[in-house]
């Protein structure tokens, strides 16, 4: 409890006092959250669901949100689906689809990357299909870039999921026109 005008008030739900005394109660830590009122030990606040976090002081399980990469279904915390992504952490909103022309092989992924780039050190991304190819919306693999009329090549995917290979201009004296990686 802290002493407020004389009088000693417990600590509100979501924070904690170890030791007696006039010093302010100390909040339950970001990611954990707790109910009860007048707790007495960092032990009290209780660990968010995995892939979720709340703020500190938290004092309900509710304020526990999804991270990046995966959104609240239900009562659960659950990542994101390959083609789609979802770059807020600490929210609920749901996983948003990659753009058309990009596609995403990962669950979990928690950015979308429009330059084709692909900073994998921060994060898992929905990458950009090479020049002179289209995918559909919520592309899931780079197989889905299709080369455009009049180029041919061969798209693949890397270990990490960016795109391989790349799409040519049609030979002198040749022409396609279909979309597809094939002449």
């Amino acid at each position: 409890s802290v002493v407020t005008s004389g009088t000693c008030v417990a600590c509100v739900a979501g924070k904690y006092k170890v030791a007696r005394g006039d010093a302010d109660c100390l909040e339950c830590p970001i990611g954990t959250f707790s109910t009860v009122a007048a707790r007495t030990r960092p032990s009290d606040c209780q660990d968010c669901p995995a892939n979720s976090a709340a703020p500190a002081a938290s004092d309900d399980p509710a304020d526990c949100m999804a991270d990046a990469g995966y959104t609240k279904t239900g009562g659960a915390f659950v990542a994101c689906a390959p083609g789609t992504y979802k770059s807020v952490s600490t929210s609920n909103v749901g996983c948003a689809d990659c753009a058309a022309n990009h596609f995403n092989t990962k669950h979990a992924s928690g950015s979308q990357n429009t330059d084709g780039l692909g900073n994998l050190s921060t994060s898992i991304f929905c990458f950009a299909c090479p020049l002179n190819s289209q995918s559909p919306a919520k592309s899931t693999t780079p197989s889905a870039c299709m080369c455009d009329r009049g180029y041919v090549g061969n798209i693949t995917g890397s270990s990490a999921g960016a795109a391989l290979g790349g799409c040519d201009k049609c030979a002198a004296g040749k022409f396609k026109d279909q979309q597809g990686t094939q002449s």
